[in-house]
């Protein structure tokens, strides 16, 4: 993580929470008073860049198929640090 992005990964949905194969994931984020990001990927992992200096940003994801989309995990809440400042952490967003 750097103050301007952020990778992150979750593991798969377990098959019997699943209606059908897993064909795609979105993954919402956003600022509290500015507008959600939405992207949609095939992959476990994702990141995210162009992010604000010193902000909370909330993330969520959730599969989706050819059903539709499927629940939201619970918002994670992560905060980036300072411009010029790294950190490395770890986290799993379950679904």
């Amino acid at each position: 993580m750097t103050s301007n992005s952020m990778t992150l990964e979750w593991d798969e949905i377990v098959c019997l929470d699943q209606n059908g194969p897993i064909t795609e994931y979105r993954v919402d984020y956003g600022v509290d008073g500015l507008p959600i990001t939405s992207i949609v990927t095939a992959d476990r992992e994702i990141t995210l860049t162009g992010l604000l200096s010193d902000e909370s940003y909330s993330v969520r994801v959730a599969g989706s198929n050819r059903v539709g989309i499927g629940p939201f995990t619970q918002p994670l809440i992560v905060l980036t640090p300072i411009a010029g400042n790294f950190v490395s952490i770890y986290r799993h967003c379950i679904v």
